[in-house]
């Protein structure tokens, strides 16, 4: 700030709040609208394939729905 660098200040604030998890950044993965064509199970289904990619897949027997 004293060396007037604000975009610089600006951005390490931000940077601050995202790791110490009072901001977080989130963004939309897909097409808009694309996930609302789905039943839940499939949805549910989708959601179990992406985390099985990343190597955290849920307990196959575990279903957390209410």
């Amino acid at each position: 700030m004293a060396s007037k660098q604000f975009s610089a200040a600006i951005a390490a604030i931000r940077e601050m709040g995202v790791l110490s998890g009072q901001r977080i950044e989130r963004r939309e993965i897909g097409a808009p609208g694309e996930f609302e064509a789905l039943t839940d199970d499939e949805l549910l289904a989708a959601l179990r394939e992406r985390l099985r990619a990343l190597g955290l897949a849920p307990d196959a027997g575990s279903d957390t729905r209410h």
